[in-house]
């Protein structure tokens, strides 16, 4: 019967309307595809073995029901299939960023409404942002979510949230054979970024030459791979490395990694990491009591808005060289600032009152 209404309403009268929501459908569907690729070809093939239909009043009839079985069926069918359309890896992780995981996860849940065909990989998206909100119990009731037989780049990310999760509550030493594992499922579905960004995490929760060795793994997988989203990982690489040998108390080579982190932001970072890469370049200087250098560098940063850690890092160059009343109004804003954060009200509140009595 379909093939009748098919038949009869490429040809006649309604021919043109048939042809003309053919072709958009196509070209919809198919952009790029050549119009009239596939319907107006079944009509003229079944033309070719049609002898002798007398046109009728009935036959218009049927030549009608073609078209408007088309509007009807087809529409709600291609709308369906637009809203079941899935997020790629990247869009997902472009809808959000660390900077503000609460906005972040109201764009995330957001997405889970629309998308539901991607809702393993946001429910691990989803666990990051509250993890990051040191909501860890919802984190792990997140990631429960997650369908029983994931997909590969799920099950990657499943291991990486899981490791964070660890990690961010406070324990290293259980979030690296988490870490260790998205490695490995991520070199198995050749996931070039995700599998930097678990070899960047190893780099994390290991210390001295082990944390080395993952960094500079890391920083040659992101060398080696043809993916751009991989490529850009050598930026937060290089400053990770840095802070290893800073925290291994080898200033030099911190600050030759630092610089080359603030080079590569220079050329391919934002405004925010240009200037947080400056930043580590002025702490470390600091470390190395080249006092006067990182104060001209945070001057100038301070020239942006900032979440009190260059005021805190200016104050203590001025304090260092002896400037201490110039360096209250710095560490009094450092405290105002950083007082609301959470981490470190939590697991830092020597450091918040040193700053409130250094800015009396």
């Amino acid at each position: 019967m379909l093939a009748l209404v098919i038949l009869l309403s490429t040809s006649g009268p309604w021919k043109p309307l048939w042809d003309s929501i053919g072709s958009h459908f196509y070209r919809v569907q198919y952009p790029s595809a050549r119009p009239y690729t596939f319907l107006p070809h079944v009509g003229f093939q079944l033309k070719c073995v049609r002898t002798d239909v007398r046109r009728s009043k009935f036959i218009q009839l049927l030549q009608l029901t073609g078209v408007l079985w088309c509007l009807l069926v087809w529409t709600p069918v291609n709308a369906f299939q637009s809203n079941c359309a899935q997020l790629t890896s990247a869009q997902i992780d472009a809808l959000w960023t660390i900077d503000d995981p609460a906005a972040g996860l109201a764009k995330l849940r957001q997405a889970l409404a629309t998308h539901p065909g991607s809702a393993d990989e946001l429910h691990t998206q989803i666990c990051r942002a509250l993890g990051l909100q040191r909501k860890f119990a919802e984190g792990w009731a997140e990631l429960a979510k997650v369908s029983a037989d994931p997909s590969p780049i799920v099950g990657v990310r499943v291991q990486l949230e899981s490791g964070r999760l660890k990690n961010t509550s406070g324990d290293p030493m259980a979030a690296k054979p988490y870490f260790t594992e998205a490695l490995e499922l991520a070199r198995q579905g050749r996931f070039d970024y995700y599998a930097v960004d678990a070899a960047h995490m190893l780099a994390i929760v290991t210390s001295g030459k082990d944390s080395v060795a993952w960094g500079e793994k890391a920083l040659s997988m992101a060398d080696k791979s043809k993916d751009p989203r991989a490529q850009h990982w050598k930026g937060s690489l290089l400053n990770n490395l840095g802070w290893t040998y800073h925290d291994e108390g080898d200033y030099p080579k911190a600050l030759a990694e630092f610089k080359a982190a603030e080079a590569f932001q220079t050329k391919f970072g934002t405004p925010v990491t240009i200037r947080l890469s400056k930043w580590a370049v002025a702490r470390c200087l600091r470390s190395l009591k080249m006092y006067q250098a990182a104060s001209d560098i945070l001057q100038e940063l301070l020239k942006f808005p900032e979440a009190g850690y260059a005021s805190e890092e200016l104050g203590e160059d001025l304090l260092a060289l002896g400037r201490a009343d110039e360096a209250k109004p710095y560490f009094k804003k450092a405290f105002e600032l950083l007082s609301q954060d959470l981490e470190l009200r939590d697991h830092d509140a020597t450091r918040l009152k040193r700053l409130h009595d250094l800015s009396q």
